[in-house]
């Protein structure tokens, strides 16, 4: 019985440890996303200031 029960308790640790590793993996994969997130957001925001100026320039020429 005790052997079950330290068997059973080491698979449980591995488990742990293997959702931990995950955890990790995931949670590095969200800072990427996230940093991926931030510069996508300020080449949206350099885009949209050039087609303001374009448009605005546009006008003016016309």
């Amino acid at each position: 019985m005790a052997d079950e029960n330290a068997s059973l308790l080491m698979e449980v640790r591995e488990m742990l440890k293997l959702v931990s590793e995950r955890q990790n993996q995931l949670m590095e994969e969200i800072n990427q996303l996230k940093e991926d997130q931030k510069k996508l957001l300020d080449e949206i925001k350099i885009s949209n200031f050039v087609l303001n100026n374009i448009t605005v320039r546009s006008e003016i020429l016309n």
